[in-house]
């Protein structure tokens, strides 16, 4: 009796991984069209970009995407946040690389459940999103803050 359900089960993993693969595609089609989009709307229609219908795109893939990783991992709070801003302050470049982003996103995600095992063997199970929210959260804060003394300086 297992092994039907087994059988189900691998074949909605098969299909889980097609989707998957056509919405990174997608995102990966789309990304030089997001760095004309970077340069300004009148730069990226000069370039053969049409805004309209590559934003629609975007949001479509980026939606399609965030509801296949939020629903395979459970909502993972701030890496989206966080992973394009280290990844900018790392690299020392003035945009943010989208392969860059997803790179770091994956590697705070796997530190974080790192971590995660890791209390669980000391302690208790602790979910990674809560990992996530306290070192993202800090990271985030931290950031306002040098940001705010830098542009306004002194205390405040």
């Amino acid at each position: 009796m297992s092994l039907p359900r087994t059988l189900k089960e691998g074949f909605g993993w098969l299909n889980a991984s097609r989707t998957t693969s056509a919405r990174l595609s997608a995102a990966a089609l789309l990304a030089p069209a997001l760095k004309r989009l970077e340069l300004g709307e009148d730069a990226a229609v000069t370039l053969g970009t049409r805004p309209t219908p590559v934003r629609l795109a975007l949001i479509i893939v980026g939606v399609a995407t965030t509801a296949l990783v939020t629903a395979a991992a459970g909502p993972i709070g701030f890496i989206a946040l966080a992973a394009p801003q280290l990844v900018r302050r790392i690299a020392r470049t003035p945009g943010v690389s989208l392969l860059a982003s997803a790179a770091m996103g994956a590697f705070l995600l796997a530190s974080a459940h790192l971590v995660s095992l890791f209390i669980a063997q000391v302690y208790r199970p602790v979910p990674v999103g809560l990992i996530t929210v306290c070192v993202g959260g800090t990271y985030l804060i931290w950031l306002l803050m040098r940001e705010t003394h830098k542009r306004y300086g002194g205390d405040r």
